[in-house]
């Protein structure tokens, strides 16, 4: 049943990745910005991803992998709510809120609890002013409307398809492997008078060898239709993502944690490849540093986290190419989860180096406690309890 499972999830990915794949001859033309539609969808988002470059796509542990990776989606532990708010330059604004979960099953290759999360992105790119002439050319009268406006809703399932085991020299370690979908309505308005929606979806594959603490992610998002407003139609951005992470933890519950990703924009032809780095305390605080290169909205990103009760405050500041400064705030509220039973064991290394009770503890076993030797009572008829 797993083996179907997870084969079937194979023949999905690919049949998406073949059925939208266009040959195109001029892969190494001049960058063409702005040809693509829906600019909403190259949105970053979640504060945390911001601060850290981009660089998310092999960390995914959150509801802000639907935008990144949704095979993320998979290592959920939490019930999270989540929104973001970004006043960008001028009168632009951006929202998001979303909420997902773990489920109550095993999943479609019964390797543990899968993931699924929803979401809502609005975007409004302020107000123009309209003018109107009379048929002779003179002014008859003007007004402010909106630009425009984009909504995205989004719908996304992860779980982990199975586990290997490798060698690394020096021990055995399961890497775990997680895959994702995730679809998208996407609806966009110009000038309150044209209207063009579409639809589109994301695959996404996640990797973790939690012993080594090592991941790696690549997903490719947007893929779909293309919206069409007039007689015109344009396509979607097509995103393909790859990163890779590495945890150090240290004393007193301290943990380094390094990110890398690239991103290549299928249709604009050109590329961006961004870098973080966090550092996190016990984890009520977390401190974050990142930059992103060769791209025209995000250059230097600073950041920070802070975790209490469940709450999460997540603050990004970027710095454009323009030297005007962006700030993004999210504020994500966790509730209820899953036993750590629920989950796939982790393998730290050869057995034979591993305490016993440590091993017992994570096959589900108690472990052995002390109990104080008893000394039989001698009976006064037998052997005496003094000796000459």
């Amino acid at each position: 049943m797993r083996r179907r499972a997870i084969g079937c999830w194979l023949l999905v990915v690919g049949i998406l990745l073949i059925t939208n794949y266009q040959p195109q001859t001029t892969v190494f033309a001049k960058e063409r910005p702005g040809i693509t539609a829906a600019p909403i969808l190259q949105a970053s988002l979640g504060a945390r991803a911001v601060s850290m470059g981009g660089a998310y796509t092999a960390l995914a542990d959150d509801l802000y992998a639907l935008s990144y990776n949704p095979a993320g989606l998979g290592t959920l532990n939490f019930h999270e709510l989540t929104g973001m708010y970004v006043k960008g330059i001028e009168d632009t604004r951006l929202g998001f809120f979303g909420y997902g979960r773990p489920l109550p099953f095993s999943g479609l290759a019964g390797q543990g609890p899968p993931g699924m999360g929803g979401s809502v992105l609005y975007s409004d790119n302020g107000k123009i002013e309209f003018n109107r002439t009379n048929p002779d050319g003179s002014f008859l009268s003007s007004q402010n409307i909106r630009a425009g406006a984009d909504v995205v809703a989004s719908v996304g399932y992860g779980e982990r398809v199975g586990s290997v085991e490798m060698n690394v020299g020096y021990g055995n370690f399961d890497t775990h492997h997680y895959l994702g979908l995730a679809g998208k309505y996407i609806r966009s308005e110009l000038a309150e008078t044209y209207r063009a929606d579409a639809y589109a979806l994301d695959v996404g594959y996640l990797a973790r060898v939690p012993a080594l603490n090592f991941s790696f992610g690549t997903s490719l998002q947007n893929l779909g239709g293309r919206m069409k407003f007039l007689e015109e139609s344009d396509p979607l951005p097509m995103i393909f993502r790859t990163g890779a992470a590495y945890k150090l933890s240290t004393l007193w519950n301290q943990t380094f944690t390094a990110a890398v990703n690239y991103d290549h924009f299928y249709y604009d032809r050109f590329w961006t490849l961004g870098g973080g780095l966090e550092y996190s305390y016990d984890p009520l605080l977390s401190l974050r540093v990142g930059y992103r290169f060769h791209h025209d909205t995000d250059g230097l990103t600073l950041g920070f986290g802070i975790h209490q009760a469940g709450f999460v405050l997540d603050y990004a500041w970027a710095l454009t190419e323009v030297f005007e400064a962006l700030h993004r705030v999210t504020l994500s509220y966790r509730f209820g989860g899953i036993s750590r039973s629920d989950r796939p064991k982790v393998r730290r290394g050869p057995v034979e180096d591993i305490p016993k009770s440590q091993r017992l503890e994570e096959m589900g076993e108690e472990k052995p406690r002390f109990v104080p030797e008893r000394k039989e009572k001698k009976s006064e008829e037998g052997v005496p309890g003094w000796i000459y």
